[in-house]
């Protein structure tokens, strides 16, 4: 997705009640106004489109509300409280693949299809995810169908290799904590209600892009799996909370709506 058009899907969610009914009567060069009229009518007819916006009404009394598919594009794709509380079926799905030197193109999009499905790298032909593999998964572009000398397995580690061990070498945790650090510090740095529509679009964007660190490298292990004093949970609570707030300071709204985890 293009910035611009995570960014609108973004203020969509957390415009709260002005973006729960939002009449182009009624818009102007506030921050609501940023968010709208910028290409507001190609844009929002593309995510009618793709199914992320439903509208309905004419002209200037259109309603245009979010699909759950917009919703969870807002996040990144990714719904972390769902993948938090899967019961995990005690399987591990591990994906080993032979790819030679000529292939390198092939191999980094294949690497990079993994990382996004929640994959762990246990060696640099050798990934794993507690998660079942989806339908999109093997659809992909560099996925799994379109690639020889590959394997897929389901099960368990021999000998004494307990599950922590596995999650720990697989997923760079020291990383994964200090990601959810530097984000925390961000939406400590909230912008005061009074501030300009520019600086609520200046922090919004500084919030998304350390937001997408995150959705690539934590795979949201099931409970289960996460390791000792994972900030995770805690941390995707927060976001929610401030951007909340961020509705309401940004839009000058009462809190009624939003993104609940």
């Amino acid at each position: 997705m293009k910035p611009r058009t995570e960014l609108f899907l973004y203020t969509l969610v957390w415009g709260l009640d002005v973006m729960a009914r939002p009449t182009f009567r009624s818009m102007n060069e506030s921050f609501e106004g940023w968010a709208w009229r910028a290409g507001l009518l190609d844009r929002v007819r593309r995510l009618e489109e793709q199914g992320s916006l439903e509208c309905s009404g004419r002209s200037v009394d259109r309603v245009v509300k979010l699909t759950e598919r917009g919703r969870l594009l807002a996040l990144g794709g990714v719904d972390p409280t769902r993948l938090w509380d899967a019961q995990w079926d005690g399987k591990w799905r591990v994906v080993s693949f032979d790819l030679p030197e000529t292939e390198r193109k092939l191999r980094r999009v294949f690497r990079e299809t993994l990382r996004r499905h929640n994959f762990g790298c246990l060696q640099r032909s050798l990934w794993i995810t507690p998660h079942a593999l989806g339908k999109d998964l093997l659809e992909a572009e560099g996925s799994l169908g379109s690639l020889k000398g590959l394997a897929v397995v389901e099960g368990g580690f021999a000998g004494k290799v307990t599950n922590a061990e596995v999650v720990s070498s697989a997923w760079d945790f020291p990383k994964i904590f200090s990601l959810y650090e530097e984000h925390g510090k961000w939406l400590d740095a909230l912008p005061a209600k009074e501030s300009s529509p520019e600086e609520f679009v200046s922090w919004a964007e500084g919030e998304l892009e350390r937001w997408r660190p995150i959705l690539h490298w934590d795979p949201f292990l099931p409970q289960a799996l996460l390791p000792e004093a994972y900030p995770g949970r805690t941390a995707w609570d927060k976001r929610l909370g401030v951007l909340k707030e961020f509705g309401k300071r940004a839009f000058g709204t009462s809190s009624q709506g939003g993104l609940e985890g």
